[in-house]
């Protein structure tokens, strides 16, 4: 029984011994390889670092670009913006000084026609005279025609100071004569020839005469766009009268005074009767296509344009305070 239990202590010592060696060398290749995996995973980590670093620079680099970008454009923006704002507002001054200006020159273009009418105040028109029928002289010419066809109470003295054709070019055959143009020294001999004209139907031969006061190019002009007006009037058996730049026209309710085409035309359209109106007649003026082309409208405080329109006003008032000085 000893005999085999040292043969068995021995055996188990030679196996020992033939294990240990290749435990220990499968241990070692154990460690070599942990060893080289750490290694590839420090390696791996250390490149994994630099990309990292360098894409984390990239971005950063990319995004600060991306910034300084958008910062540009906010400062464009804001440029953008604010010349927006000063063009805003010049043009809402601009409109305002041009209305303004539009405004005064219409007062004085009024003042103008107006003291152009006093002018011609004294002056007849006659229309239809045929060309040439006035011999040599106009002025004999029309003191025998008004005597002889308005029967006029003897020994009236017209006291003709001028006569002459309308300045304009000589018509052709067939076309419409022009008129001739009469200035008498006394105011009531003008109106007492135009009653008598118009109380009666004058003509030379065949042609027929009319006779009308000297008005104004401008007055002659908005008269003309009563022309419709007056046509569909007559037809009606509806009377009016035109007073100067008016209309005055006598409804059955009553008579009512128009100071425009546009007015008395809107009226007898609501009362049922078709004006056609000329499209210049019924043309906008100049406020209202300039108030319909600037749809923008003041908002806040006016911009650095401001002084335009307190300089033009200056001046406007300026000028009328130097034409009221010269009025004194």
């Amino acid at each position: 029984m000893e005999a085999s239990g040292e043969a068995a202590d021995n055996g188990g010592e030679a196996l020992a011994e033939d294990v240990t060696p290749a435990l220990h060398k499968y241990l070692m290749d154990i460690t070599k390889e942990i060893r080289e995996l750490k290694n590839d995973i420090t390696a791996l980590n250390t490149s994994f670092k630099q990309d990292f670093a360098s894409f984390k620079e990239d971005v950063y680099n990319k995004l600060k670009a991306n910034k300084d970008e958008l910062q540009d454009q906010k400062k464009s923006f804001n440029e953008a913006q604010t010349h927006i704002e000063e063009l805003e507002a010049f043009n809402l001054e601009a409109k305002d000084t041009l209305l303004t200006t539009l405004h005064e020159q219409r007062k004085l273009q009024d003042k103008l026609t107006d003291l152009e009418g006093r002018s011609r105040r004294n002056n007849v028109r006659i229309f239809g005279v045929p060309e040439g029928a006035e011999g040599d002289s106009v002025p004999r010419f029309v003191e025998e025609l008004l005597q002889r066809k308005l029967t006029l109470p003897e020994g009236t003295s017209l006291l003709i100071q001028r006569a002459h054709r309308a300045t304009a070019r000589r018509p052709g055959p067939g076309e419409t004569p022009r008129s001739i143009i009469i200035n008498l020294l006394r105011f009531d001999t003008k109106e007492m020839i135009l009653r008598k004209a118009w109380q009666k139907r004058v003509k030379l031969g065949n042609s027929p005469l009319y006779f009308d006061n000297d008005y104004a190019a401008e007055v002659v002009q908005q008269r003309r766009a009563y022309m419709e007006i007056k046509k569909t009037l007559k037809a009606k058996g509806i009377r009016f009268q035109t007073p100067l730049t008016r209309i005055r026209i006598h409804w059955t309710d009553g008579p009512r005074l128009y100071n425009s085409a546009q007015e008395a035309a809107k009226e007898m359209r609501k009362r049922g009767m078709d004006v056609q109106m000329k499209e210049a007649d019924e043309e906008r003026t100049m406020e209202e296509r300039i108030h319909a082309a600037w749809t923008w409208q003041h908002v806040g405080e006016p911009g650095a344009c401001g002084g335009l329109t307190q300089r033009t006003r200056g001046r406007l008032q300026e000028f009328r305070r130097a034409e009221d000085r010269g009025n004194i």
